[in-house]
């Protein structure tokens, strides 16, 4: 965790991004896809959190349909992805969501920790 902070420490001091992620991943449960929708959110927040600089993870396509159907697909989805701050971003080519710069380290913990313990 960044900055020496535990998980609870860290939801602590982020109770309304905590309960919300919460909410997103337990939404996720009585689709079929859950546990895939949860491995790729995993995903998603470690490669942030291991690469916070790498344009290469701060944009993800929309329109792939792996990402369709284990994210947009699954209620819950695509709100955890907007809650980590992330924003829908419409190119003349695609659609993407797009990390913004604002996007903060110690949020994504919160949420790699919350889907971790929900796998």
């Amino acid at each position: 965790m960044s900055g020496g902070q535990s998980y609870p420490q860290l939801a602590q001091r982020h109770p309304s991004v905590h309960t919300t992620l919460i909410e997103c991943l337990d939404r996720m449960q009585p689709h079929p896809m859950h546990k895939h929708s949860r491995n790729t959110l995993n995903t998603i927040i470690k490669n942030i959190i291991q690469h916070p600089d790498d344009k290469k993870f701060t944009r993800i396509k929309i329109d792939v349909s792996k990402f369709k159907e284990r994210i947009i697909d699954v209620s819950g989805g695509m709100d955890f992805l907007l809650e980590l701050g992330f924003v829908v971003h419409q190119s003349d080519k695609a659609k993407y969501l797009v990390r913004t710069t604002s996007n903060n380290l110690k949020i994504n913990s919160i949420g790699l920790r919350a889907v971790t313990l929900s796998i």
